[in-house]
């Protein structure tokens, strides 16, 4: 009985730390090593790795701006087309000549 209750502490007192040496956050692609009072951690790899990360995701932003942008642009060149046709058949807009 006492080397089952000696056991069971001693399960219980390793399995529960008080507190973290250290924490890793992962967001994402980019991730960071915190110590104690929140100190970043971070090696010179793990820097690399996510300067390379967030570089990445600038490059897939600003490919996603650009496609925005020849998207509107190519609706824009429609609608131009659909209002020069209308304005060869006599067009639906009634003004002054």
């Amino acid at each position: 009985m006492l080397r089952a209750a000696v056991l069971i502490a001693t399960s219980l007192a390793l399995g529960s730390p008080s507190f973290a040496q250290q924490v890793r956050v992962i967001s994402g692609d980019i991730e960071h090593v915190y110590g104690s009072d929140a100190q970043l951690l971070d090696d010179a790899d793990l820097q690399a790795r996510n300067q390379r990360a967030w570089e990445h995701m600038q490059a897939e932003n600003k490919l996603a701006i650009a496609r925005r942008q020849v998207n509107v642009e190519i609706e824009g060149l429609r609608l131009n087309k659909a209002i020069a046709r209308m304005g060869a058949y006599g067009g639906w807009f009634i003004g002054p000549p």
